[in-house]
């Protein structure tokens, strides 16, 4: 098959005879004395140029003796010509003789001698397209779209040229001394444009095809435009030049990278000749061109202007550089004439197994096929696999050496090879990992994370006082953000209040005494503890009407002082650390008045960790907060959900810090690198090292088979966390390591009370199990009705009076969530715990929320697309239990899920704190095993109360069970993973 390729040696030859193509050019001047005042004649000479290459009309004939072709000028078309401040039109005066070397074509006019010098500048021809001033700074344009007008018999060969009057220029430029001595100046010219003449031929016994566009364009990277408007000024040298314009750069503004010539009807591609045709482009350097025609059969073909090595590899040719404002004349003998295909294999998405153990069956399509130009046929493509250990090759036929070490071969696919297949069917195929990773591929390491994390805190330097918004030295919690990590640059934003605020430097500190975030955005958020309902009338059995205080009474005001409750100090309840004497704040550095708490992290002191910091009246707490000390930067991670819903989550549990000494042990990751690529009947690859020739170019596509190596802790935890009861707003104790509780430590309560008490789970719904009652002992661990495992912080004095257990209401984190069960019953049916629209919505943060500024506990759809499971409010336990979702990797001490956006976010087995009210009491389970993560959403299960809350649970470490959305009783204490706050309401 005859390929549409660039001749090299057509391409040098036409070179070499047109590298200085013709001009006007003058031959002698008249000595007669010609005195100030007489009239000026010009002249231009109509035969072959002098070695200037010029541009008017190309006649097409070539002179025998010199090589070079003839240009005609056109009779009518005006010309333009300044000298000295003065200008005016002119026309040509006759018809040039056009075998007559020395005939000229006089251009007469009124423009008259003064005293020399004089320098002329000349414009052919002059139209609406191009200007010339009287300095010589010339203007055009090239257009994008070139009418080629009727074809011109030349020597027996068609030629479709633009038209000169409207795409084309030409400059001329003559300086003289002494214009006393001369009668006629003659202007040598030279082309402000560059022209690309094709002559092209078809091989005798192809099929008669017709062309009815033909394109040059400019590759998008290599090339540059080759339209578009241009300016440049023609130097004025001072000498009396006989060898036309010359001028410095061009300027080039607007334009495009190609130039399209229609035909006035569909043209042949002869056989014995050639079909001849011209485009005009800037007068500019060119690269990087090709041709494209297109023909009435709906194919087209591609020419690249490239020079041949000689070599035979085309991947080798590199494109012709053209310079500007000159004429190139490009031959081609075989234009071929078959059908064009544009060839596909369809991408295959990278495939990924956890573990370190063998895996077979993981699935995928193969669809490789091509198309013809019109889109009417499409047909297979043969294809085979070669393998490489990296993306980007070199790629074999066998797998590579490192892939079968002496331990057995670790990869194979069920075929290797296909016929192809249309894009609607595909052939099924598998990859299979056949081998086990051996102790050799396995890496350990160790640190103590403890003392890494307080050089990181300590590194950052002390908060200096200037960052103070108010001058008293100390830096307000609630008007900087905490992220990214670096954020602390002294600028105050508006007041957001949370009952959980993060350090992450040693400092001076202070927050307002304000209920949880009942102030945001610098005002008051009355939504926070007054939610208003969506009905008129709401149910007051499960919807919480008014949030209140630890006297049980509701809140009134974001301010304790102006609801009776303003302290008289402020102490440490409880804070987390490895040993008495690393305690990171003492009650000692607390200060308080009505409106703000003061205190001091000292350098010395600041370590990971957390506290509960409560402010007291007359000994009674009326409200406590979280202090999160962390190195970490909390800065969220952008998560997209089954719905396709996208948010940020925080990349680590609320009251994270590292275990002390952590020590792992890791296999090493296997990924295996695949290509499918399109062979011809013979197996051999379809030549894709000339792109442009589609007809034979076969595609091809690369993916991943990785095996991700798997993660053991040989410590029995990494980290631990705050634990939450659903709806309260106070940290419950982290675990230390497996199941057992974190030390921690209280100058102001009995650690008795906190840690080893026997009534630290209030059991009697009626007597002590009130909202007010939880508030006042952030440190009584659990509030539970025993026997039959349903929290009840109970007893709310809503507005209309009632009283129900907190279980039943919907809207402790979630202020709207619930506003009327009849609603929720109307739309979905009683008891039959379908709340999709209860819960598929944006949290409105209530002031028990336990988050820092700016986030929210997540609703319930956020864990979504962590898990593989259908979309849906109510996963069922069944023998088709759903694993974590494509692209996630399985670690010992969690599951790093894909985030939907093609990266992975970590989320640790954190385990829970048991809450029956029996034995158990709040003994911790299922640490490094097992995982739970509340949400705000809630859910009836017997038609009459919303006893049950909302989490994101993973259980069975091993081929692990993932409930995106599940049902909790609600008394648990479980993680919380916080997302960004979206306002919405």
């Amino acid at each position: 098959m005859k390929k549409f390729r660039f001749i090299s040696l057509a391409l040098v030859s036409a070179f070499a005879l047109l590298a200085a193509s013709c001009q006007k050019e003058i031959t002698s001047n008249d000595e007669i004395y010609r005195p100030a005042g007489s009239k000026i004649v010009f002249s231009v000479l109509s035969g072959y140029d002098n070695g200037v290459p010029t541009k008017a009309e190309y006649s097409g004939v070539v002179s025998t003796s010199n090589g070079r072709e003839r240009i005609d000028w056109v009779d009518g078309d005006p010309i333009k010509i300044v000298y000295n401040g003065a200008s005016d039109g002119y026309t040509v005066d006759g018809t040039p003789t056009p075998d007559d070397a020395n005939s000229k074509a006089k251009i007469t006019g009124n423009l008259v001698w003064q005293a020399g010098p004089h320098t002329f500048y000349a414009l052919y021809p002059n139209n609406t397209n191009g200007s010339l001033d009287n300095n010589g700074n010339v203007t055009g344009t090239i257009p994008a779209t070139q009418n080629p007008g009727a074809a011109k018999d030349v020597n027996g060969v068609s030629k479709y040229q633009p038209l000169t009057a409207t795409h084309g220029f030409m400059v001329g430029y003559k300086y003289i001394e002494n214009s006393s001595t001369v009668t006629t100046v003659e202007l040598p010219f030279k082309p402000a444009v560059t022209t690309f003449e094709f002559k092209l031929k078809r091989k005798a016994g192809d099929a008669d095809v017709k062309v009815t566009k033909a394109t040059l364009f400019s590759d998008a990277t290599a090339g540059a435009n080759v339209t578009g408007n241009f300016a440049f000024t023609i130097n004025n040298n001072g000498v009396n030049n006989d060898r036309g314009a010359t001028w410095g750069d061009v300027t080039v503004t607007g334009g495009g990278r190609s130039i399209e010539l229609s035909f006035p009807s569909a043209v042949s591609v002869p056989t014995d000749s050639y079909l001849d045709f011209s485009f005009l482009a800037l007068p500019t350097d060119q690269k990087a061109l090709s041709l494209k025609l297109e023909y009435d059969n709906g194919t087209y073909k591609t020419l690249p202007l490239k020079d041949n090595m000689g070599d035979g590899n085309a991947t080798n040719d590199t494109w012709h550089t053209f310079t500007g404002a000159q004429k190139y004349v490009i031959t081609n003998d075989y234009v071929p004439g078959e059908e064009v295909w544009t060839y596909y294999v369809d991408d295959i998405a990278d495939i990924s197994t956890y573990g370190h153990v063998a895996t077979s069956g993981l699935g995928f399509t193969v669809k490789s096929y091509r198309k013809n130009a019109a889109g009417t046929v499409t047909e297979p493509v043969k294809w085979k696999v070669q393998y490489s250990t990296s993306a980007s090759g070199p790629w074999s036929d066998t797998q590579p050496a490192a892939w079968t070490p002496s331990f057995g071969a670790m990869f194979s696919l069920t075929n290797t090879s296909g016929n192809g297949s249309l894009p609607s069917v595909g052939e099924a195929n598998a990859a299979n990992i056949l081998r086990n990773h051996d102790n050799s591929e396995k890496e350990e390491s160790g640190f103590d994370s403890e003392q890494a994390a307080i050089a990181v805190l300590q590194g950052r330097g002390t908060l200096p006082s200037t960052t103070s918004d108010s001058g008293d030295g100390y830096f307000d919690l609630s008007k900087h953000p905490f992220y990214p990590i670096d954020a602390v640059d002294g600028s105050e934003r508006a007041r957001e209040t949370a009952n959980c605020y993060v350090i992450t430097r040693p400092g001076l500190y202070k927050f307002p005494l304000v209920y949880g975030n009942a102030i945001r955005n610098g005002s008051t958020n009355v939504e926070a503890y007054a939610p208003q309902g969506t009905s008129a009338v709401n149910d007051i059995n499960y919807f919480l009407r008014r949030f209140v205080r630890h006297d049980d009474l509701p809140i009134v005001d974001p301010w304790l002082k102006n609801n009776g409750a303003t302290p008289t100090d402020a102490v440490v309840v409880w804070q987390d650390v490895t040993n008495a004497d690393m305690q990171i704040l003492l009650d000692d550095d607390i200060d308080v008045d009505e409106d703000y708490v003061y205190f001091e992290i000292k350098s010395e002191n600041i370590r990971p960790g957390n506290i509960v910091l409560a402010a007291r009246k007359n000994g009674t707490i009326v409200w406590s907060w979280h202090l999160w000390v962390t190195e970490k930067d909390l800065t969220p991670h952008h998560i997209k959900d089954k719905q396709g819903y996208e948010h940020d989550m925080m990349n680590y549990n609320l009251g994270w810090t590292d275990k002390v000494s952590a020590h792992g042990e890791h296999w090493n990751d296997w990924p295996f690198y695949v290509r499918i690529i399109q062979t011809d009947d013979a197996g051999n690859i379809l030549n894709s090292s000339n792109p442009q020739n589609v007809d034979d170019t076969g595609a091809a596509d690369v993916f991943s088979v990785t095996q991700f190596g798997e993660s053991i802790s040989v410590d029995a935890n990494v980290g631990s966390n705050t634990f939450y009861q659903w709806g309260r707003k106070d940290p419950m104790l982290p675990a230390a390591s497996n199941n057992t509780n974190k030390r921690i430590y209280s100058e102001a309560y009995s650690l008795s009370d906190i840690v080893e008490g026997t009534n630290k789970v209030v059991t009697n719904r009626n007597d002590n199990g009130t909202f007010g009652q939880s508030i006042k002992i952030p440190y009584q661990i659990f509030f539970s009705r025993n026997g039959d495992n349903h929290l009840y912080v109970g007893r709310a004095l809503n507005n209309e009076g009632g009283s129900i257990g907190a279980a039943q209401y919907g809207n402790l984190w979630d202020s709207q969530l619930i506003a009327r069960k009849a609603d929720y019953d109307a739309a979905h049916g009683s008891g039959t715990g379908n709340a999709i629209s209860v819960n598929n919505r944006l949290p409105v943060k209530s002031v028990y929320d336990p988050c820092p500024p700016g986030f929210v506990v997540p609703y319930a759809f956020a864990f979504t697309g962590f898990s593989t499971s259908a979309w849906n409010v109510n996963y069922v336990q069944g023998s088709n239990e759903p694993h974590p979702s494509s692209g996630s990797r399985i670690v010992e001490d969690g599951i790093e899920f894909s985030d939907g956006l093609g990266g992975r976010i970590y989320i640790p087995y954190a385990g829970a704190r048991a809450g029956d009210g029996g034995a158990t009491d709040d003994a911790l389970y299922d640490v490094t095993e097992t995982m739970y993560y509340w949400t705000t959403g809630k859910d009836p299960v017997d038609g009459s109360t919303f006893n049950k809350s909302k989490t994101f649970t993973v259980i069975k470490k091993t081929n692990p069970d993932v409930r995106a959305i599940w049902d909790q009783y609600s008394e648990g204490a479980y993680a919380i993973r916080a997302v960004l706050e979206v306002y919405v309401y």
